[in-house]
């Protein structure tokens, strides 16, 4: 049975297996990039200026210290011209992991189209799916 401890109104850790968690002596989630598994570069027109931009998802790996097992943890890495974001998501398993790096990744894209970026792929134009975009926004 696992049983949040609280004080003061916050959130303070765990009581799980017979052990006390406190939240802030978990160590901190790995921020490394693993080798990767599945990359794609789209072209970009913002106005007059046609960038790329390549998205790269890292492999799953079960590096994620919780309060009663690891998670798995899966890298995102996105590129823009100077700009980069290295994300992350974690689940329960390796594949829930990469499913939801996946779903994080149309979530940026549409971000994209959303500040009036056009996406294309193989010369075509890309419109991102919206599969639970409302849900995504938040990670």
């Amino acid at each position: 049975m696992r049983i949040l401890l609280r004080i003061a109104g916050l959130n303070v850790g765990h009581y799980f297996g017979g052990n006390i968690y406190i939240m802030n002596s978990l160590p901190p989630i790995s921020t490394q990039f693993t080798t990767c598994i599945a990359s794609r570069e789209f072209e970009v027109q913002c106005g007059d200026v046609i960038k790329k931009i390549t998205i790269e998802i890292g492999l799953p790996v079960n590096d994620v210290i919780t309060l009663g097992a690891n998670a798995w943890r899966c890298p995102v890495h996105i590129s823009y011209g100077k700009i980069v974001d290295d994300l992350h998501v974690c689940g329960e398993d390796s594949y829930q992991a990469i499913g939801l790096a996946f779903h994080l990744v149309q979530c940026e894209l549409i971000k994209k189209t959303e500040q009036g970026m056009k996406l294309s792929l193989f010369g075509a134009p890309y419109v991102p799916f919206e599969t639970n975009y409302e849900a995504m926004k938040f990670l």
